[in-house]
């Protein structure tokens, strides 16, 4: 049956049955992390053409080819999906035309345990649709206002290469990518390294937007499968990859391995475990001799963990000044160049992160000025990100300052375990306290209330429900930092947080291989959350110092990128005498200590 025509003047919107005339056989109740349950006749989305006819459409094999065809049209016409409404529903328009994806129509599109489905989840899934902007060659024909903001950064990447029969302590040799697909092409493995927001997980996710439109398109290429290797717990990654691929796809993935469908797009090699990463490693170098086959894999990592993978590497290199300008151009914020170009403002060598810029810009056009110190910026977003759900009005809504209490304490909890930490729920609702004290009341916490709301503002990552993750790494880190500080002024010990390696005697073996030079001296993984802790100290010259007789490097890292002078404004004019005095000396101290290391 045909769906109904409605009138031009007043159009009502048809609940249409499938492309085929038939309703929709019952769903299965969904299976996949977003536990979205959805029964009877289903819906997922929702065509409105010019002629204001609307289309429902289902899940069946039909339905989703119908589904496929109207997505593909879109994203090649330049549109966008984008959020709408409530949930994580999505809307793209073009040309009058709209189309819309139900709230729980991707999470249940994902589980299905389809190719096909899971090709069209890639495409329209919010952390990947948002490749549709900037690489569909029609994209100038987007509407301003449709474009997701700050996500659409241009990066570059260099291919590091090992001199010609040179050993380990060789420098390599580097050779810029025009893009990133340069790598595919020439490596079957190889590992992306970048600094803390650099644009390592949105490179794989665009990557596997790309390569999953293609797909279905074509019906030929390779088949995405992006993982997190903080989700391997403490299976193999030939048992951990072969139950993402079934679960998502249906197939066999041993086969689809020898016959080279695959393409394993695998993130956060530093978000394993840190006291057995070095074996995990290990196991990944054999999965890729082993068992890889015809398959591609990549990585990607920050740079202390690539030696023992021995792969290519491909570094996301910090944006130049024609990169920043066009970003700002494209954002509506010429204006903040001015204080990029100040020196005084600090703000040039931030702005060269891709993650850091993001925040700068939303700054910027919010009217903030204030903008060198790194912690605070996070800050500002993170309030940012909370004012939005409070105008909602969540039942059951937390104080804000009960939820930023108990997620700093999840932050220090994982980060504790790596840089970027994913926890069951059970491991993260036993990290959170069962209350916490303001202004002299207990106010219970619900775990699953703070995580649903964590979620709701996108400060944890609503893919990975039910497992617990902060939606980025930059997020969990700045919270840790809000503990950290915590525990620092009521007294407690860090000591373990800051000691590291210094001497070339305390230097563990090298391990490298012909891809790589001899690796820095190993990193706590607390010094991102230390920065940022000094620069939301009250009094970071005590920080500081606690810091320099274990970590000369990083309490000279805090002074250089914390973003606040040691002689900062203090409420009186004999407290500010006493800071320029201290923070003199504690800038001494760390010098003379850098000093003393190099001889």
């Amino acid at each position: 049956m045909r769906p109904r025509k409605a009138k031009r003047a007043s159009p009502r919107r048809v609940r249409a049955k499938g492309p085929t005339g038939k309703r929709a056989p019952p769903a299965r109740r969904a299976t996949a992390r977003g536990g979205v349950a959805v029964a009877g006749n289903v819906a997922c989305a929702d065509f409105v053409g010019r002629d204001k006819v609307t289309h429902s459409y289902g899940f069946s094999p039909a339905d989703v080819e119908h589904l496929i065809e109207k997505v593909l049209a879109f994203v090649q016409a330049g549109a966008a999906f984008i959020p709408h409404g409530s949930g994580d529903a999505l809307r793209a328009e073009l040309d009058g035309e709209t189309l819309t994806f139900r709230a729980g129509a991707i999470a249940q599109l994902a589980a299905e345990g389809q190719e096909r489905t899971h090709l069209l989840a890639l495409t329209v899934k919010r952390d990947y649709q948002i490749w549709a902007t900037k690489f569909i060659p029609l994209a100038a024909r987007m509407d301003v206002k449709r474009v997701i903001e700050n996500l659409d950064l241009p990066v570059a990447y260099t291919e590091f290469r090992p001199p010609p029969g040179a050993g380990p302590e060789a420098q390599p040799t580097s050779i810029p990518l025009e893009d990133i697909t340069q790598a595919f092409d020439r490596h079957t493995a190889f590992i992306i390294l970048g600094e803390p927001g650099a644009g390592k997980t949105i490179t794989l996710q665009k990557h596997a937007y790309e390569t999953a439109r293609r797909r279905l398109q074509t019906r030929a290429g390779l088949i995405p499968l992006f993982v997190r290797l903080s989700q391997q717990k403490h299976r193999a990654p030939l048992e951990f990859l072969r139950a993402e691929w079934e679960s998502r796809l249906g197939s066999n993935f041993a086969r689809a391995l020898a016959e080279g469908q695959a393409v394993i797009l695998a993130d956060g090699v530093n978000e394993l475990p840190r006291d057995n990463r070095d074996e995990r490693l290990k196991d990944w170098r054999i999965f890729v001799q082993d068992h890889l086959g015809a398959s591609r894999i990549a990585f990607t990592s920050r740079a202390d963990d690539a030696p023992l993978l021995d792969l290519p590497r491909v570094r996301v290199e910090p944006l130049d000044p024609p990169r920043i300008a066009d970003y700002l151009a494209r954002n509506n914020a010429q204006g903040l160049q001015a204080l990029l170009d100040d020196p005084r403002a600090r703000l040039h060598e931030m702005a060269r992160n891709p993650f850091n810029l993001s925040l700068l810009v939303s700054a910027y056009r919010s009217n903030q000025r204030e903008m060198s110190n790194r912690g605070r910026l996070l800050e500002w977003f993170a309030g940012e990100l909370f004012a939005r759900e409070e105008k909602l009005a969540h039942p059951g809504w937390l104080p804000r300052a009960a939820q930023i209490s108990a997620l700093s304490q999840l932050a220090y909890a994982m980060q504790a375990q790596g840089e970027s930490t994913t926890f069951s729920f059970q491991v993260a609702r036993a990290a959170v306290p069962r209350s916490v004290e303001l202004d002299g009341d207990e106010i219970p916490l619900k775990p699953a209330d703070l995580f649903r709301f964590g979620r709701a503002a996108t400060i944890l990552d609503p893919a990975t429900e039910p497992e617990v993750r902060f939606y980025h790494h930059l997020l969990q880190e700045y919270f840790a930092a809000l503990e950290l500080l915590r525990r620092f002024e009521a007294g407690e010990d860090l000591t373990a947080l800051w000691k590291s390696q210094r001497l070339a005697a305390e230097m563990p073996p090298a391990n490298v291989g012909e891809w790589d030079p001899l690796p820095e001296p190993p990193a706590t993984g607390w010094e991102v959350t230390t920065i940022l802790a000094c620069g939301l100290a009250d009094d970071s010259a005590r920080l500081i110092e606690a810091v320099r007789p274990h970590n000369p490097v990083l309490a000279g890292r805090c002074i250089h990128e914390a973003g606040i002078p040691l002689d900062s404004p203090s409420p009186s004019p004999r407290a500010m005498e006493t800071r320029q005095q201290e923070g003199g000396e504690v800038l001494a101290r760390v010098h003379a200590d850098l000093l003393r290391d190099l001889y």
